[in-house]
């Protein structure tokens, strides 16, 4: 098993979900409207990702983490998602010492092209302090439309065919793949970590032992 690292520094564009508190299907078209864009409160510093392909049912499971400084006070973060399923319960706001802060009031999607999940909070995220969002449980699908995080194939040098995940995120295709503030401004360093069975790729750059039964990329 092999443990490999990606530092990506890339453009995002959106996110999706839905009802207060509860499971939420996503996923509408896109739009470049400037009406769809974002509020200003809140601007993104670093994302962490972890993705978890299933080949075998062309799905993905995910978590992330999101440093957020507030630019004006707010009872809310707005994101994008695009065919996204997000464990609402899964969701926490950390300080920055590390200690969860302020109770989910609720979340709610557009239901529109904006792709807006709105995640509501008991009390204001006060300007100039800096958060932490944390998103420990959300899946969506491997497409085959070579668009967000999707599942492409490979035939290797003893002829056999390989799975493989991979990622196109511009220009609004971040979404796909997870919760994000999917506008250009809005997109700075991304850390991603995706654990994938090894059976299904091949390694690309050997690093240390994994000790499970995925590797790490």
């Amino acid at each position: 098993m092999i443990l490999l690292s990606v530092v990506i520094a890339l453009v995002l564009n959106s996110v999706s979900a839905q009802s207060p508190l509860a499971r939420t299907e996503i996923g509408q078209p896109k739009s470049l409207a400037a009406d769809y864009l974002l509020p200003s409160n809140i601007k993104p510093s670093l994302y962490e990702v972890e993705l978890e392909p299933n080949f075998d049912a062309a799905t993905f499971n995910g978590s992330i983490r999101i440093t957020v400084s507030v630019v004006a006070t707010t009872n809310a973060i707005v994101l994008h998602t695009y065919q996204l399923t997000v464990e609402t319960a899964s969701i926490s706001l950390l300080d920055v010492n590390g200690a969860v802060v302020n109770s989910i009031a609720g979340t709610s999607f557009s239901n529109d092209d904006r792709q807006f999940y709105t995640i509501s909070f008991e009390e204001v995220l006060v300007e100039g302090n800096v958060y932490t969002l944390i998103i420990d449980s959300f899946s969506g699908i491997l497409n085959s439309q070579n668009d967000g995080f999707y599942l492409a194939r490979y035939t290797d040098e003893e002829g056999n065919t390989r799975k493989l995940a991979t990622t196109q995120f511009e220009a609004t295709s971040a979404r796909r793949a997870f919760p994000c503030f999917d506008e250009r401004k809005l997109f700075d360093t991304i850390f991603v970590t995706e654990n994938w069975p090894p059976h299904n790729s091949k390694p690309l750059v050997p690093g240390e032992p994994f000790p499970a039964s995925m590797n790490q990329h």
